[in-house]
């Protein structure tokens, strides 16, 4: 169930929401489509049968046109994708796409496209460094 306050604050709203295809994502992202909120999300490939309900953008996260045609005209953004990997042979490796992805979002793309608001979850045991 949706809370009437939660509804009543998204409906209509244009969301781009990072992640949708994932676990965390999927469902920020069907939470705010039961909210009669305007989806779009980005996927490495519109191959793939997603949901339906959702605008989704082919496109990479760490491609400066990618995320700007996605954000277009989006007021709200979640950013919920990540490399939630527990172990790579290189920690080192995840930190800058993670990073590089945040820096797409609120130092290029975002300050273009007026988003109001931005939620992020970026975040991976990985990160730490040994």
């Amino acid at each position: 169930m949706i809370p009437h306050d939660l509804h009543h604050f998204f409906v209509g709203q244009h969301v781009f929401v990072t992640g949708a295809s994932g676990f965390i994502g999927g469902h920020v992202a069907s939470l705010l489509i039961r909210a009669d909120a305007h989806v779009r999300a980005l996927t490495r490939s519109t191959k793939e049968g997603y949901d339906s309900a959702i605008d989704w953008v082919e496109g990479d996260l760490l491609a400066r046109d990618s995320i700007d045609a996605a954000m277009k005209d989006c007021r709200y953004v979640f950013h919920v994708a990540g490399d939630y990997r527990f172990w790579a042979r290189n920690p080192r490796e995840i930190l800058p796409t993670m990073c590089s992805t945040l820096c797409f979002l609120f130092i290029a793309a975002f300050p273009l496209w007026g988003a109001s608001d931005v939620v992020s979850t970026i975040g991976s045991p990985a990160n730490e460094t040994p």
